[in-house]
């Protein structure tokens, strides 16, 4: 008996097998992308604990507040506010951080602080993060699990020479997807759900479309966390504070 010819696939069998394997390939990818996803959050909550332990042993050793409020730090609009030289008097660089000694107000979020975006390096909250990383290592224990952080997961910025504190020396720790972590005061983080790129459009205040986060739990705007702790936040997988949607913060369980 002659063999039977073989029969070669048609157009449509090509077809099908091509987009059955592109719908596999694309799974594959959101898989692998889920997985990277989770191992840099529990890789970045490692990270924001250990920060957190760095505040805790600078508590523990120098007392918080009036006796290590720094020199200078930024205010929210980017201008340097100057600490008075009496203790008591002014606003609290870890505690109470508006600009007038009144009541605590919360902190303005950076936006996207990818790489190559403004607010990476120029937000207040990155250079009130230099700020805090220069006070911290003023502990010797604190220094030490400073040192310990590893060199690719670390930023420095340029000195801005208008501050007394060199912020090209002390390092911004960066989270498992590069992006910086910020160090925010007990006021909270003010979250506007909207990208800030300008000095001018810093608020003084929270606004009505605004949430508020702190260790106390989530409050709308306009309310004052008036017994808040420092804290530090990453914006997530997607580098960008003010979407909300995924930020991680030191003071989660």
């Amino acid at each position: 008996m002659a063999p039977r010819p073989s029969r070669a696939f048609t157009t449509v069998e090509l077809l099908v097998a091509i987009s059955i394997i592109i719908v596999l390939a694309g799974i594959l990818l959101i898989g692998m992308s889920v997985l990277r996803g989770t191992q840099g959050g529990a890789a970045t909550e490692v990270d924001l604990k250990n920060l957190q332990a760095m505040l805790s042993e600078f508590d523990a050793t120098s007392r918080m507040g009036s006796r290590t409020r720094p020199g200078q730090w930024f205010r929210s609009n980017g201008t340097l506010y100057a600490a008075p030289a009496d203790p008591t008097a002014g606003p609290d660089f870890w505690r109470q951080w508006n600009d007038t000694g009144a009541a605590p107000l919360p902190f303005p979020a950076p936006g996207d602080v990818r790489e190559g975006q403004s607010d990476r390096t120029t937000h207040p909250a990155i250079l009130n993060t230099a700020v805090a990383m220069a006070r911290l290592q003023s502990v010797p224990a604190v220094r030490q699990m400073v040192e310990s952080l590893s060199a690719d997961r670390q930023m420095r910025l340029a000195n801005h020479a208008t501050s007394d504190v060199d912020e090209s020396q002390y390092p911004i720790p960066l989270d498992a997807w590069g992006n910086p972590i910020i160090f925010v005061p007990g006021g909270g983080l003010n979250v506007h759900l909207i990208s800030i790129t300008g000095a001018a459009e810093y608020p003084a205040a929270p606004t009505p479309n605004s949430i508020v986060i702190s260790p106390e739990g989530q409050v709308s705007a306009g309310t004052v966390v008036t017994a808040g702790r420092p804290f530090w936040a990453s914006a997530g997988p997607d580098g960008d504070f003010m979407k909300g949607d995924d930020n991680l913060y030191s003071f989660e369980k």
